[in-house]
């Protein structure tokens, strides 16, 4: 049963990848990291790589979903990297819309709550 499952926890650690749909999003993620200020490097044209330290994810989630539309929140893909390594061809086939990883990002702390089984209802 899949709802039987809480979700995996958004990794904070490794490389973020962004691969914004249009050039002007893509302007506008990197005036955002700039601004926060988020080290990041663009490995290949239209493509993002961000290095996650502690807690720079909630943060920059919340910057960017204060900031993109809905549309750019879904179009841009996403993927978390371990290591050094560049992304695969099944590691792209991974990729996830960056809408996901804010409202994973932004729920973290009741996948905590339930994980920790500190979630009391009364009926």
């Amino acid at each position: 049963m899949r709802c039987a499952v809480l979700p995996q926890v958004v990794s904070s650690a490794g490389v973020l990848y962004l691969a914004p749909p249009h050039q002007q999003t893509l302007r506008t993620i990197e005036q955002l990291l700039t601004s926060l200020p988020v080290p990041f490097s663009q490995p290949t044209d239209g493509i993002l790589a961000i290095d996650l330290f502690d807690g720079v994810l909630p943060t920059m989630a919340r910057s960017l979903s204060a900031h993109l539309s809905d549309a750019e929140l879904a179009d841009t893909k996403t993927v978390i990297l371990d290591g050094d390594r560049p992304p695969s061809f099944h590691d792209l086939m991974q990729a996830r819309p960056l809408s996901t990883l804010v409202a994973q990002t932004d729920g973290a702390w009741l996948i905590d709550l339930l994980r920790e089984e500190r979630l009391t209802t009364w009926f």
